[in-house]
């Protein structure tokens, strides 16, 4: 059973970088052990200053093939296969000499008794990988690779059918290319990968027991027993978590073939009452043991396999009674998407759903007016016989600026914030996470580098008396300067402090108003709180907490959750718990007896969101 779940984003912004977000990227971790989603650029460097390890990383799953989630992949690779040295991860690799490198050139390499990095993804990620490994001169000191999920023929015909002209040349364009590339031509660090065939329905499911049959397949070629055993020690060192999460994907709705993936716990057999079972298995400790059975509790597994034990004094432990059952967690990734409709059967009742929500109508509703100007219309279409006219105009009326918005974004392949909280409440999703945002919506929980403290009278002193000593010893050289703090550049543009100035000046006003209105008996502290002036740096991250917040209604507004701690608006290094939650056995009568009691309860577990965190090392920084 998975102990601990959790999902930390590496990169939370769509099409291109902002000063805040980086690249789509984000890591799964389970049991210490972590499976990537999506490389943008500058994964890698994100995760130098993320709390993750390098060598923990033995899969990488890719959403789409669009540049803002796969141009970081390539360099990503080779630093992740150098993390996971075959020297660091084989202790009993008998081909290599334990003084002898692992180097690009060794010839120690045995696909049977080395690691292999798992990369899964649509496709022509296989070929795009290997010519960019290629035409690097990239050599890995272990293995990769790539098995792709070959797309239904209707859903590639329909996605030819829904691009635009020029979008159509290009997709031809890319085939032909394609077929120029051999495809029994590996790479010379490459293992050949899977061409995963969807069912009847278009679902890739269980996907990770291809490599449970490929490793397998492996170890029965060699003749060598004892080589045998060692291989799989070695091929499933990485992978301790297979008999843990089974992982299933499909092909949803965007401008390009794409990816969605539901991990879903599995396995699960509940927690054992050992305040019931310890006391009674250690009393017929003895007479068990005249049986046979020299270890009591050896019994446990017999009880989470579903089995009914009968203990020598007559005592029956039956499974239902002493095992508290837990619920599946379930986590739904979407690459992006503006119809995920697809993947539904497989991702009802997630813990956490991942959706986009790359753009969001900012406009004011004036649904109101709307509706008035339309009957205004109307009324005048009563008096004029002229059909050709009433259509006309009532058309023009029929979408609000909003709609028409949400319409732009689709037509684009992506999702507005009520697009994914719709999406959530038909999957009944208990979390749902807002991720591939616009470059223009700032994080507001961003990793800001820390200045040395050069000012630091200790470290003024030392560093004095260092510089002081270097320029002793070398007085034909130049002096050492000192350190010092170089000033913060202004990131707001001028056009931004106008603005902000204008929105500044109004709130005073408003303050003032406010102010001249009191009663005579308010308090002088309330006034006091009215008078004071921010920064324009402050008054920008406010403004920058109103969209981001704004954001989150919108999606709430169709997703309408318990509270809106249940809607997370994912930030770079944002680290999100997955916690396991405990079936409730109390039987009806009884729960009607304690709603009372349990309501005020209800309310606050409904306020409290998951665990969440900033998982960032504070050592880089």
């Amino acid at each position: 059973m998975a102990n601990t779940i959790d999902i930390t984003f590496l990169g939370t912004s769509s099409a291109q970088p902002s000063v805040t977000r980086n690249h789509s990227s984000l890591a799964v971790r389970i049991n210490g052990y972590t499976w990537l989603f999506d490389a943008g650029e500058g994964t890698q460097r994100q995760l130098m200053f993320s709390t993750l390890k390098l060598g923990k990383i033995n899969k990488v799953f890719i959403t789409h093939l669009h540049g803002d989630h796969v141009y970081g992949l390539p360099g990503l690779i080779c630093t992740l296969t150098a993390a996971l040295n075959p020297q660091n991860h084989n202790d009993n690799n008998n081909n290599a000499d334990e003084n002898e490198e692992v180097g690009n050139d060794a010839g120690i390499k045995d696909p049977k008794t080395t690691p292999c990095l798992e990369v899964y993804g649509p496709e022509g990620l296989r070929k795009y990988l290997r010519c960019a490994l290629t035409f690097t001169y990239s050599r890995l000191p272990i293995y990769y690779r790539v098995h792709e999920f070959i797309m239904p023929k209707n859903d590639v015909e329909s996605i030819r059918k829904d691009s635009p002209s020029f979008q159509q040349d290009y997709l031809n364009m890319r085939d032909k290319f394609s077929d120029q590339i051999k495809s029994d031509f590996l790479h010379p660090d490459e293992l050949m990968g899977e061409n995963i065939q969807p069912d009847d329905n278009g679902y890739y499911l269980d996907v990770l027991s291809i490599e449970q049959i490929l490793n397998s397949n492996n170890n029965n070629n060699s003749n060598n027993q004892e080589q045998k055993k060692n291989s799989i020690k070695k091929k499933f060192k990485n992978n301790p978590i297979h008999d843990l999460m089974k992982v299933h994907a499909t092909y949803i709705r965007h401008s390009v073939p794409t990816l969605g993936y539901v991990l879903e716990e599995h396995g699960i057999e509940g927690n054992i009452k050992l305040d019931l079972v310890q006391p009674l298995l250690l009393k017929n400790k003895e007479a068990l043991a005249k049986q046979g059975i020299k270890q009591p509790f050896a019994l446990i597994k017999d009880l989470k396999k579903g089995n009914i034990i009968n203990l020598p004094d007559g005592t029956v432990l039956d499974p239902k009674d002493v095992i508290t059952p837990v619920k599946q967690r379930k986590i739904v990734i979407l690459g992006d998407t503006f119809n995920p409709s697809k993947i539904e059967p497989l991702a009802q009742n997630p813990t956490i759903l991942v959706h986009e929500a790359t753009n969001m109508y900012e406009g004011e509703e004036e649904e109101e007016k709307e509706k008035e100007i339309t009957e205004e219309k109307n009324n005048d279409n009563n008096d004029n016989n002229n059909e050709n006219d009433i259509i006309n105009q009532f058309s023009s009326l029929t979408l609000s600026p909003a709609e028409q918005y949400r319409q732009k974004v689709i037509s684009r392949g992506h999702s507005i914030p009520e697009m994914a909280g719709a999406f959530a409440k038909k999957l009944n999703a208990k979390y749902l996470i807002l991720n591939h945002f616009s470059s223009r919506y700032s994080s507001l929980n961003h990793m800001g580098i820390i200045q040395p403290p050069w000012n630091n009278p200790n470290l003024k002193n030392e560093l004095k008396k260092y510089c002081q000593f270097q320029n002793q010893d070398n007085k034909q050289q130049p002096l050492l300067p000192y350190p010092i703090n170089y000033e913060k550049r202004d990131l707001l543009s001028e056009e931004e402090k106008l603005q902000l100035k204008k929105s500044s000046s109004k709130n005073k006003n408003i303050n003032t108003i406010t102010t001249d209105n009191s009663n005579s008996n308010s308090n002088n502290n309330d006034n006091n709180d009215n008078n004071y002036e921010l920064s324009l740096e402050d008054q920008k991250l406010i403004k920058d907490w109103e969209t981001m917040e704004k954001i989150r209604r919108k999606a709430a507004s169709t997703f309408h959750p318990p509270s809106l701690n249940h809607i997370i608006l994912a930030d770079d290094y944002l680290q999100v718990e997955c916690n396991r939650e405990k079936v409730d056995t109390t039987s009806s009568s009884s729960k009607s007896k304690n709603n009372k009691n349990n309501n005020d309860e209800e309310k606050e577990k409904d306020n409290q969101t998951i665990p969440i965190y900033m998982g960032w090392n504070q050592d880089l920084i």
